[in-house]
C-alpha cells in the first residue's frame, strides 16, 4: 500500500466539509450506528431507552454528541485517527468508509472523545488538538506532501484512560471544543435541531401524525426510530395530523425478485399546489435511516422530464433497503453506478409518472375550483354573457367526473357537485323563463301574431342552446317544430313569390340566428336557399 501523506487531511476535511451540520451528521451517523450494533450484540437496553443526545452551548463554542450504544475498545479508539479505519464494514450500519470521524477537525480547535464497552470499569479518552494541526496544514502546504499521515498527527492527539465505577455503562461521547470564529454562527441549537429533524431517523410524536405506526410498521428495517435530544428536548418527526394531509400511499419498489426500496407519500388534502411546510415538502431518500441529499435529489432523478417542480406538490420518503445503492462520501446523493441508474430509471416509472399525473388531476381541481368562482361571481353580477363560461364549467365537471371513475388515491372530487349544483341553479331559472316563454308563444299563435311569434321562437332557441339538460333542449326543439309547422297550416301571410313567405322566414331568422349563437360561418343565400328547398319538401 502506498504511504499517506498529512495533505490528505485538506481534502478530508476543507474539501469534503463545508458547514457544521455536515461535519455534526457524521457523528450523530456514528451514534445510530453503535446503538444498531449494541441492539445486534444484544446489550440490554438501557434505562430510558437506547439515545443520542446532542448539547449545544449558548456561546457558540461546544457541541457534544452522546450516544449510549456499544462503545469502542482502546484499539478501535486508535483507529478512530486513521484514515479509513472505519469500524463498520456492516451493510446494516451508516457510515462504511472510515473518514467521517475526521469531519470535526475542521471547525473545532480541540477533538475529545470519550467511550466504554460494557462489561468493563476502565474506559478511554482521546484528546486532539485539532486548532493547531489545522494551522500547520494549511499554512505549509508543500510540506505535508512529504510528511507521512501518521507521523504528522501523533504530536497532535493522546489517549488516556479513565476509571468508570459502574462497569454495566457502555456509550460514546464525542465533544467539538472551541468553534472557529468563523463557524460560530452556524452553531447554534435551532439550526443544528432543525438539521436533526429533517435528516435523522428521529421518531414520530405520539398521537399526533395518526398514519405513523401504520408508516413505521411498513418500512421495517428501513427506518427504525432512534429517541434524539438536544439540549434535553426531543426532536421528533415534523409530520402532525393538523397538516391535513391525505392518508399516506405506501410503495414498494421490487424488481430483479428483491425488494429495492419502501416508501410513502401523500399530499395536502384540499389543495392543488405545493406544500407550505418546509420541512416536510417533496420526497426524501433514506439509507440506514438517514437521509441522502435533499428534496432535489427525487424531484430531479425521479421525476417525468419537464415535471421536477410537481414533486413539491407532495411529502414523503424513500428507504433505500439495497445495499449496493451507498450513498457517496458527502451524503448529497448516491455513488454513481449502473445499478443507481437503474433504480432511479424504476422509481420514475412506478412512483414519478404517478406523481405526475397525480399532480395534473390536482391542477384540474384547482382550475375547477377557480373558474367556479368566476361564473358564481358573473352570477352575482347579473351577467347576462355567460353561457359561453356556463358550458366550459360544464365540460369540465365531465371531465373531472371521468377522472373520478378511475381515481385510486381518494382525490377530493368535491368540485364537481359543487358545479353540479350550480348548473342545475341555472336550469331551473332557465326551466322558469322556458315556461313563461311557451305560454307567451302560444298566446301569439293564438292571435295570429307573427311578429310575436317569430320573438318567442328566438328566445325559445337561445334557452335551447343555453340549456344543459337533454330533455329540455329535446323539448324546446319539438316546441319550435310544432309552432313552425302550425304557422305554416294556418298560412298566417301569403308572400309575393318573389320574397320569402312568412314562414320561411320565420325559419330563416331562427336559424341565422342559432347560427350566430354557435358561431358558425354562413353565406345567407345559401342558407335562404337551404330554408325554401326544405320548407318545399
Amino acid at each position: 500500500m502506498s504511504e499517506v501523506y498529512a495533505n490528505i487531511l485538506t481534502s478530508l476535511t476543507t474539501g469534503l466539509y463545508i458547514q457544521v451540520n455536515i461535519a455534526i451528521r457524521e457523528y450523530l451517523q456514528n451514534a445510530y450506528d453503535a446503538i444498531k450494533s449494541a441492539k445486534l450484540q444484544g446489550l440490554p437496553e438501557p434505562i430510558g431507552g437506547f439515545r443520542v443526545e446532542v448539547k449545544v452551548t449558548k456561546d457558540h463554542r461546544i457541541v457534544t454528541i452522546s450516544d449510549n450504544g456499544i462503545g469502542m475498545s482502546r484499539v478501535l479508539l486508535e483507529e478512530y485517527t486513521s484514515i479509513g479505519g472505519g469500524t463498520k464494514n456492516s451493510p446494516d450500519f451508516a457510515g462504511h468508509k472510515g473518514i467521517g470521524k475526521l469531519a470535526g477537525l475542521r471547525f473545532f480547535k480541540n477533538f475529545v472523545v470519550r467511550t466504554k464497552e460494557a462489561g468493563i470499569q476502565k474506559g478511554y479518552e482521546l484528546h486532539w488538538r485539532s486548532g493547531d494541526m489545522m494551522k500547520v496544514l494549511l499554512s505549509e502546504p508543500g510540506k505535508m506532501k512529504k510528511i507521512p499521515y501518521n507521523n504528522f498527527i501523533r504530536d497532535y492527539y493522546e489517549i488516556r484512560d479513565f476509571q468508570e465505577p459502574n462497569a454495566e455503562l457502555h456509550f460514546t461521547q464525542v465533544q467539538l471544543v472551541d468553534a472557529m470564529d468563523e463557524f460560530k454562527e452556524q452553531i447554534n441549537e435551532n439550526k443544528i435541531g432543525e438539521f436533526i429533524l429533517v435528516n435523522c431517523p428521529v421518531p414520530f410524536l405520539p398521537n399526533a401524525f395518526e398514519p405513523a405506526e401504520e408508516i413505521e410498521k411498513f418500512l421495517g428495517t428501513g427506518f427504525i426510530p432512534i429517541i434524539t435530544y438536544i439540549n434535553e428536548k426531543v426532536i421528533y418527526q415534523p409530520y402532525r395530523d393538523n397538516l391535513n394531509l391525505a392518508p399516506p400511499r405506501l410503495e414498494e419498489i421490487r424488481y430483479g425478485d428483491h425488494i429495492r426500496a419502501k416508501g410513502w407519500f401523500s399530499w395536502v388534502k384540499n389543495s392543488a399546489e405545493g406544500l407550505g411546510e418546509e420541512k416536510i415538502r417533496g420526497l426524501r431518500f433514506r439509507c440506514k435511516g438517514l437521509c441522502v441529499g435533499d428534496r432535489n435529489l427525487f424531484a430531479n432523478n425521479c421525476m417525468p422530464e419537464g415535471r421536477s417542480q410537481f414533486a413539491d406538490w407532495f411529502t414523503g420518503e424513500i428507504c433505500v433497503l439495497d445495499d449496493i445503492i451507498r450513498p457517496n462520501t458527502a451524503r448529497d446523493g448516491f455513488e454513481k453506478s449502473e445499478a443507481v441508474r437503474y433504480f432511479y430509471n424504476e422509481l420514475k416509472k412506478r412512483l414519478g409518472k404517478k406523481l405526475s399525473s397525480l399532480a395534473d388531476v390536482r391542477s384540474e381541481i384547482h382550475a375547477a375550483e377557480q373558474h367556479l368562482a368566476k361564473v358564481a361571481k358573473l352570477i352575482a353580477e347579473n351577467k347576462t354573457s355567460i353561457q359561453s363560461e356556463l358550458m366550459r364549467l360544464a365540460e369540465r365537471s365531465k371531465n373531472l367526473q371521468r377522472k373520478r371513475d378511475s381515481d385510486e388515491f381518494n382525490i377530493n372530487f368535491s368540485v364537481i357537485n359543487k358545479i353540479e349544483e350550480l348548473l342545475k341553479s341555472r336550469e331551473k331559472i332557465l326551466v322558469k323563463e322556458t315556461d313563461t316563454a311557451k305560454d307567451e308563444l302560444k298566446e301569439a299563435l293564438d292571435d295570429g301574431n307573427t311578429g310575436e311569434i317569430l320573438k318567442k321562437l328566438i328566445e325559445l332557441k337561445a334557452k335551447e342552446v343555453q340549456s344543459s339538460s337533454k330533455d329540455t333542449k329535446k323539448e324546446i326543439s319539438s316546441l319550435i317544430d310544432k309552432t313552425i309547422k302550425e304557422v305554416i297550416k294556418k298560412d298566417l301571410v301569403k308572400p309575393p313569390k318573389d320574397i320569402l313567405s312568412p314562414q320561411e322566414e320565420i325559419v330563416l331568422k331562427i336559424l341565422i340566428e342559432y347560427l350566430n349563437l354557435k358561431q358558425i360561418a354562413y353565406v345567407k343565400k345559401e342558407v335562404k336557399d337551404f330554408v325554401r328547398q326544405a320548407l318545399k319538401s
